[in-house]
């Protein structure tokens, strides 16, 4: 008894030559797609995919009636990195921050400007 099945394509004919596009499954396998009615059993050891506008359509999972979500997520520690959840911060803080970004974003220019003087070969 075979252990492989042979698994060939919607649009392929079996037993015209052609070598399976989708190779070799394990029987196990086969199982499954044919019990999902993905695939037809052709013989012992041959499958072939039902075409894409099959009225048999692919049989999908169940999705969870309700996924979990937990009320409050653990802290994460990442070094340079603090963060102050809005509702907690002051407008001391959200001044602080806002500087923080201007002037990060003053730097990046910098930065950007300095390396196109380098390509250009203005620097020493």
């Amino acid at each position: 008894m075979s252990q492989r099945v042979a698994f060939y394509d919607w649009y392929q004919q079996v037993g015209a030559g052609e070598r399976p596009s989708g190779g070799y499954l394990r029987k196990a396998d086969a199982e499954i797609l044919v019990s999902r009615l993905a695939a037809e059993p052709i013989s012992k050891s041959v499958i072939r995919a039902f075409p894409p506008d099959s009225v048999f359509a692919p049989l999908k999972p169940k999705p969870p009636e309700r996924a979990y979500v937990p009320k409050r997520l653990p802290a994460v520690e990442l070094p340079g990195v603090l963060f102050v959840p809005p509702s907690t911060s002051s407008e001391r803080d959200r001044r602080l921050l806002r500087w923080h970004w201007a002037e990060s974003r003053k730097r990046e220019q910098v930065f950007r400007r300095l390396g196109e003087l380098i390509r250009l070969g203005l620097t020493a």
